[in-house]
């Protein structure tokens, strides 16, 4: 059995981020998508990164962030042991003391057409990949973002990341 995989979406807060990803990845794991608690819009990242610490189990899990919710993974990542693997989609993660607190093996996956992400904050161990996309990754190649996100999570080595 896999350990679980929790999905934190991006700015709007909602799991319809994973619409696509979310049945994909649950044909082999168990995958839960958590939506924002009532009453966080607006909250700042460290209370956003307080609310998914106190809903993730106190067992191993696997945990990809999605724009806005890249920065919150990583805090979470940062805060607890339970991560098992953390990936990073289409974000710009700014914590550079939360990046060096995680330990967790790393996949941060990057749109082509958006910003470079060496201004990233991102633990040093990160492995990166490109995708020839928008910000919207998710929705424009779901195809080839679950393609990578299966093969990090299974721990198996594709030849388009390089460490």
């Amino acid at each position: 059995m896999t350990v679980p995989v929790y999905l934190l979406p991006g700015d709007a807060g909602a799991a319809s981020d994973f619409a696509f990803l979310e049945p994909m990845l649950g044909r082999r794991r168990d995958v839960r998508a958590l939506d924002r608690s009532p009453g966080t819009d607006g909250a700042a990242t460290a209370a956003l990164v307080a609310d998914v610490l106190g809903r993730l189990p106190a067992t191993p899990v696997d945990l990809v962030g999605y724009g806005a919710g890249a920065a919150i993974a990583l805090g979470v990542a940062a805060g607890s042991p339970n991560i098992r693997r953390l990936v990073l989609v289409s974000g710009r993660p700014r914590d550079i003391d939360a990046a060096r607190q995680v330990s967790a093996p790393t996949l941060f996956v990057a749109a082509a057409r958006d910003v470079p992400d060496d201004d990233h904050a991102l633990p040093p161990h990160t492995a990166r990949v490109r995708i020839d996309s928008g910000p919207a990754i998710a929705a424009e190649r779901p195809a080839e973002l679950l393609r990578y996100i299966e093969g990090f999570l299974d721990g198996t080595v594709l030849e388009a990341m390089v460490p």
